[in-house]
């Protein structure tokens, strides 16, 4: 039979494995917290900067597209004035063209009515040189 010695030895090793179990339990949540804490802080920290500069980066990018978007409206209002200038110095560049044409008509109209007098002023021109060589040749 075991001793009374022997059984208190028996039930302190045993109530010993429970506490020796129970502070490496302990130890194990301490070392959890310790390396779990710092790595959340530095984690929230970095999805905060992560955050951070998504938001600059979008509101860089927002910035951007109004400017371009600002830049092409008065780009195409400069083509639009660019083309309204150029119909109104069409228009004007066609005027001297037409003022030339009918001109030219108008001179068409005159000088065809002129014909005629001038065959006869050629006519009496010959004339008048016959008559002046005539009055020469008696004269001499």
């Amino acid at each position: 039979m075991k001793t009374k010695r022997e059984a208190n030895m028996k039930h302190l090793s045993k109530d010993m494995g429970a506490a020796v179990a129970g502070c490496l339990l302990l130890a194990n949540l301490f070392i959890e917290a310790q390396i779990t804490s710092p790595l959340k802080k530095v984690l929230g920290a970095a999805q905060q900067v992560a955050s951070t500069e998504i938001a600059t980066a979008n509101n860089d990018l927002s910035s951007r597209t109004e400017q371009t978007a600002a830049a092409m409206e008065q780009q195409t209002a400069t083509v639009r004035q660019n083309y309204d200038t150029a119909q109104q110095a069409s228009q004007l560049a066609n005027a001297p063209k037409q003022a030339t044409t009918q001109g030219g008509e108008a001179v068409g109209n005159a000088v065809s009515p002129m014909a005629p007098i001038a065959e006869i002023t050629s006519a009496s021109k010959e004339q008048a040189i016959g008559i002046s060589q005539l009055l020469q040749d008696y004269q001499s």
